[in-house]
């Protein structure tokens, strides 16, 4: 005959039942998922950079890599500048234009910040933004100029990498990293079970 001594018993804690199992997110979980989003986040910026660039070219545009620091902070070095054909006469003290200067291979980058008439000509002072003073001399343009469109910060970089061994592998490489990274974070992992839930 069982007796009931109507005490407390050891370890009969409330049971796990399916409706609150798995109502609260575990913290190893949250963590996976500001992983997979914080990757596809680089996914999608990587694309829209190459989509910016393959759509810079197809729609007559020029992309110039910025190398130096004389424009900084407004387009530091490393920056990708997407650059559209222009008439000299649109231009106007403020823009930045992309030239080179005496059929130099380099090309320069900067602030216009005076410009003088001289009948049909104009004759611009350019200056970088972290230079002490304009550069020397004017500069005039006979039929178009390039103007910066917009900046892409550090967007040359990228575009530099195809130049070296190492760059190649290195895109090579990249997106099948990327693609293990999602397969990786994409898997769900298991709740451990509760010991009270096989009572």
């Amino acid at each position: 005959m069982n007796r009931d001594s109507g005490g407390p018993r050891h370890g009969a804690g409330p049971r796990s039942t399916p409706e609150n199992e798995g109502t609260l997110p575990s913290k190893r979980s949250v963590k996976l998922s500001g992983r997979r989003i914080a990757t596809r986040l680089a996914v999608l910026a990587i694309a829209a950079l190459s989509s910016a660039i393959v759509l810079a070219f197809f729609s007559g545009f020029r992309v110039t890599i910025v190398r130096g620091g004389s424009m900084e902070p407004a387009i530091a070095t490393g920056s990708l500048t997407v650059n559209r054909l222009v008439d000299p006469q649109s231009l106007a003290v403020g823009d930045i234009i992309s030239f080179r200067r005496d059929q130099a291979e380099a090309r320069v980058t900067h602030r216009i910040v005076a410009i003088r008439e001289d009948g049909e000509r104009r004759f611009f002072t350019v200056q970088g933004d972290a230079n002490a003073a304009p550069d020397p001399g004017e500069m005039s343009f006979s039929t178009t100029v390039e103007r910066v469109w917009v900046t892409i910060p550090y967007g040359g970089l990228v575009m530099s990498l195809p130049r070296s061994p190492l760059g190649i592998l290195s895109l090579l490489i990249a997106p099948a990293a990327v693609l293990l990274a999602l397969q990786v974070l994409g898997r769900r992992p298991k709740e451990p079970r509760s010991q009270d839930a096989a009572a």
